[in-house]
């Protein structure tokens, strides 16, 4: 059945374009009001869906298909203890997989996750919500978090995320309460008891049947490999015959990366060779929370992004914004196009990517709380991540290529002024060409003056009135250079006027914001003079 917990989770994964998803067993559509305001207030659903088939239309889907033992429901009959190619000659894959309460009265598991392996196409996503603990003659089995451990390992899934929850959508992320190695632990795992608990405790205040605990498990099919049967990891060293190891080299000798520790804090984690953050320090939290980074990429991968920075292309392709002197190439505009070089492809797409957001997030952890509070963090740790002009989630992002033509020496690109309200996080990497003679043109962050009064703008959020603020402080325009911060109702910024400006000047600016809900970083409030106040946000 498709349950409040499903319809969540659902909601959560992607939504490539073309997308095509298939259920394992056909599944009765349980969404519940709570589940359907929430998923119509951010703009995933419009009106109650009649079907399964209605919901994942819904949400984008183009082509909705089942697999069960009947034809009932938008299904087609195949028995899936079978392999489903050699026995029906049913060779089709789709973007996502979604094994949702079914695989447990199915009495030949091999066939069944081989069947789901082969369903799934590269980049696809796997999903399982399937009973884990409390389940009493539901189905043949119920399955421990060690069997998905194993079963990405022996197959070289990335596990996506992690949780458990109850029927009715209360959930704990283990990757976040816990950790991955605690959730995995086969001995003595009292951190997987105290989190189980935890969710038995939230759940028996406020729900019927909460004791009835589901595995939420989400993998991403990144080769293609043949399907490789698993053996429970703890058993493989202990493999004693060549013929029979040879079996499980793959799970034996994969370092895989997909599958690790995850711990709440990513400041731990080695972080990624394209990450802007790789050499991050220290967060500042007056005037407003930010931080500045000097060689913020290692010396080798500045200066082979620097050297095909794409200026040609985006002169002669893209045309320039409304204000005459920018272009952007977003992320949709770096996607598989033959102009943008394979490293910059995968910068825009490492910082779309969950790895960098979360990082950033748990930057900012201290700071949201302080102004916005601890379930707005919970908010934006949770609810479902996409791409900007690609994906209809809660929350998307974006990394943009920039270039703005050169102005005169009186002239900025960008007055005193607050970002719009809907965006979390910006951040700007400098790529200053060697070249470039000119001066100025640095990143201006401004403090407040005036305790009195909330900063006052125009409808477009430029300041005006500049007594109430004062210059704090200036990030050079600089090759290498970053700069980033949080965006709440204190972070008031401009860009300094450029002298001597012949060259057009180079950046990557990289956001995430908050897509069709009514969630704000602060709110603009206007007055009877048609005058605005920047105001702190509602909390969510």
């Amino acid at each position: 059945m498709f349950n409040p917990l499903t319809c969540l989770t659902v909601a959560r994964i992607p939504v490539a374009q073309n997308a095509h998803v298939v259920d394992i067993g056909n599944q009765r559509m349980g969404i519940s009001q709570g589940i359907f305001d929430l998923l119509h207030q951010n703009k995933l659903l419009n009106t109650p869906p009649e079907s399964t088939k209605d919901f994942y239309m819904q949400l984008g889907y183009k082509e909705y298909l089942a697999i069960d033992v009947n034809e009932k429901m938008d299904a087609i009959a195949m028995d899936l203890n079978h392999d489903i190619i050699e026995k029906y000659n049913f060779s089709r894959q789709f973007d996502l997989v979604n094994n949702t309460g079914s695989s447990e009265h199915i009495f030949n598991q091999y066939s069944l996750f081989k069947n789901i392996h082969q369903l799934c196409r590269i980049n696809g996503f796997m999903l399982h919500i399937l009973p884990f603990t409390r389940w009493y003659n539901h189905g043949f089995y119920n399955y421990n978090p060690v069997l998905f451990r194993d079963l990405a390992m022996a197959n070289n899934y990335k596990l996506t995320f992690f949780h458990i929850g109850n029927r009715h959508g209360d959930v704990i992320d283990l990757a976040k309460t816990i950790t991955l190695d605690e959730a995995f632990k086969e001995k003595n795992p009292d951190a997987l008891a105290s989190a189980i608990d935890k969710l038995f405790a939230h759940g028996k205040k406020q729900h019927e049947r909460h004791y009835e605990i589901f595995n939420v498990v989400c993998m991403q099919k990144i080769h293609d490999f043949p399907f490789q049967m698993p053996m429970q990891g703890k058993y493989v060293q202990d493999i004693g015959v060549e013929n029979i190891k040879d079996s499980y080299q793959q799970q034996n000798s994969i370092k895989n990366d997909n599958v690790r520790n995850k711990p709440t804090k990513q400041k731990t984690k080695k972080t990624n060779k394209l990450s802007i953050l790789q050499n991050f320090s220290k967060l500042e939290s007056h005037p407003y929370p930010h931080f500045v980074i000097e060689n913020a990429l290692d010396t080798k991968t500045f200066k082979e992004l620097s050297d095909n920075f794409p200026e040609e292309y985006m002169v002669n392709e893209l045309p320039l914004e409304p204000n005459g002197i920018s272009r952007y190439a977003s992320f949709v505009d770096t996607l598989n196009n033959n102009n943008i070089t394979a490293i910059w492809q995968d910068f825009i797409a490492y910082h779309n990517s969950e790895e960098f957001y979360y990082h950033v997030i748990d930057i900012f952890e201290n700071a949201i709380i302080d102004t916005l509070g601890s379930d707005t963090l919970e908010y934006l740790r949770t609810m479902p991540l996409g791409k900007r002009k690609i994906d209809k989630t809660p929350i998307v992002t974006d990394a943009q290529i920039t270039m703005q033509e050169p102005l005169s020496a009186t002239e900025t690109s960008r007055t005193d002024h607050f970002d719009n309200p809907i965006e979390i996080y910006a951040a700007l990497l400098y790529f200053k060409p060697s070249h470039d003679r000119s001066s100025g043109s640095e990143f201006l962050i401004y403090e407040k003056t005036d305790p009195d009064n909330p900063f006052f703008t125009d409808p477009k959020r430029a300041a005006t009135d500049s007594t109430q603020y004062q210059l704090y402080k200036k990030v050079p325009y600089k090759a290498n250079n970053a700069v980033m911060f949080l965006n709440n109702y204190l972070s008031l910024h401009g860009v300094a006027p450029r002298k001597k400006a012949t060259k057009r000047r180079r950046s990557v600016n990289i956001i995430a914001e908050f897509q069709g809900s009514e969630h704000h970083m602060w709110q603009l409030q206007k007055n009877s003079k048609g005058d605005c106040s920047i105001l702190p946000a509602r909390k969510i």
